[in-house]
C-alpha cells in the first residue's frame, strides 16, 4: 500500500460514511417527529398510514441514492 493511499482515499471515504449516516438517522429522526405529529392530528383510524408511509419514505430516500451512482 502507497503512503498517500490512506490519507487521500480512506479517511476522506470514512469521513463521507460517518457523516451519511449521521444526515440520515436525523432525516428519518425528523420524518418521525413528522409522522408524530400527522397521526396525533388525524382521526384514529387512520393509523395505520404510519405503516404506509414509512417504507415509502425509505424507499424514496434508498432509491434517490441509488439513482445518484
Amino acid at each position: 500500500m502507497q503512503p498517500g493511499f490512506r490519507r487521500f482515499i480512506v479517511i476522506p471515504l470514512f469521513d463521507y460514511l460517518v457523516i451519511f449516516v449521521v444526515v440520515t438517522v436525523a432525516l428519518f429522526n425528523a420524518f418521525g417527529d413528522f409522522f408524530k405529529q400527522i397521526l396525533d392530528w388525524s382521526p384514529s383510524w387512520l393509523e395505520w398510514l404510519a405503516w404506509l408511509l414509512w417504507p415509502l419514505v425509505a424507499f424514496i430516500f434508498f432509491s434517490d441514492l441509488w439513482l445518484q451512482l
